[in-house]
């Protein structure tokens, strides 16, 4: 009985251990190879993520794509706009489902800024080129891509993590230059 005493007590102090350890902001810091399987992990490319979107939702605009790690697995986040619609959904960037999709009809206000908003998709960067533009500035592996847009230039955001540091590098999505990046300790 008293073994079983002991050996309860281990378990728990070791599940309460592995649950206690650091994440960041948003759960993305993990060993290495876990950090480089986003990359290696996802079957959907940025290109075709758009396009199955846009064929679930016709004449969609695309405002927003994200891919990061979420339960261990790619999940692109995505968002569009029609005329008269906003449309946002996730997609398993390794079966290709969608979920959490969410539609919000657009005010007056919205309508008219969509345009604004719209990214350009195409001639994309892959995660991979783009993920290689921002190694060569700041050594890091990728956890996480955002496509953004700012001053009329669509661009990749890639978070590299580099021990406890992370980097942001900005990388022109169709071109690939190296916009700028920033270090947070």
């Amino acid at each position: 009985m008293k073994k079983l005493s002991v050996l309860t007590t281990l378990l728990l102090l070791f599940l309460i251990a592995t649950g206690c350890s650091g994440t960041t902001k948003k759960q993305t810091t993990s060993t290495s190879a876990q950090v480089e399987s986003i990359v290696n992990k996802t079957n959907v490319s940025a290109e075709e993520a758009i396009h199955l979107f846009q064929a679930k939702y016709p004449n969609t605009a695309i405002t927003a794509l994200e891919l990061e790690q979420s339960l261990g697995q790619p999940i692109y986040k995505l968002e569009g706009v029609d005329q008269q619609t906003e449309y946002e959904v996730k997609l398993n960037a390794k079966t290709k489902k969608f979920s959490d999709e969410h539609k919000e009809t657009l005010d007056a206000d919205d309508q008219n800024k969509q345009q604004e908003d719209q990214l350009n998709v195409q001639n994309l960067l892959s995660l991979e080129k783009a993920a290689t533009a921002a190694q060569k500035k700041v050594h890091g592996t990728p956890v996480e891509f955002e496509l953004d847009k700012e001053m009329n230039i669509t661009y990749w955001n890639v978070t590299l993590q580099d021990g406890k540091k992370e980097h942001a590098v900005k990388v022109n999505a169709q071109t690939g230059e190296v916009l700028e990046h920033e270090t947070d300790d």
